[in-house]
Formats: C-alpha cells, sequence, structure tokens
C-alpha cells in the first residue's frame, strides 16, 4: 500500500510539472503586445512613416508635415482630433 501511495504522490508530481511547463512552452504564450502607430497627415507632406512600438516604448516624433503655406501645430492622439 505504501508503495501504491509513493507512486500516486509522484505521478501527481509529475503532472503538476508537466502542467506547469506546457503553457510557457506554447507559441505566443508570452507574447508581448505591440502597437502600430498611424499618422495622419490629410494631404501635408511629408507623410510619415508608421511606427510599431512595445507598451512601455515612447514613439519618435516625425517631421512635421506642411500643407501650403500652412504649418503642424501638433498632433492629435484620438481619430476625433479632439486631445
Amino acid at each position: 500500500m505504501k508503495k501504491l501511495k509513493m507512486r500516486a504522490l509522484s505521478a501527481l508530481v509529475a503532472l503538476a510539472l508537466v502542467l506547469a511547463v506546457i503553457p510557457a512552452a506554447l507559441p505566443g504564450a508570452h507574447a508581448v503586445p505591440q502597437y502600430t502607430v498611424t499618422f495622419e497627415t490629410y494631404g501635408g507632406t511629408p507623410v510619415p512613416p508608421d511606427q510599431t512600438v512595445d507598451p512601455d516604448e515612447t514613439l519618435d516624433k516625425p517631421a512635421d508635415p506642411q500643407l501650403g503655406n500652412w504649418s503642424l501645430a501638433g498632433w492629435y492622439t484620438d481619430e476625433e482630433m479632439t486631445s
């Protein structure tokens, strides 16, 4: 009976180890999300290239586009152009 308990305990420990290791071994299990930022100049040039960043990274400020005699006063962070 003692041998059976030891085998059962060993099997449970082995199963716990396998279950702990499998999720970490799956592709993308610990993937850090990345964000792609697109700049809309509404006809101004130059159009800055898209930038892909990690959540803790800061974007590189692109060159200010111009449209005719107009110069960029600043970038909005939302599509509605409110902030």
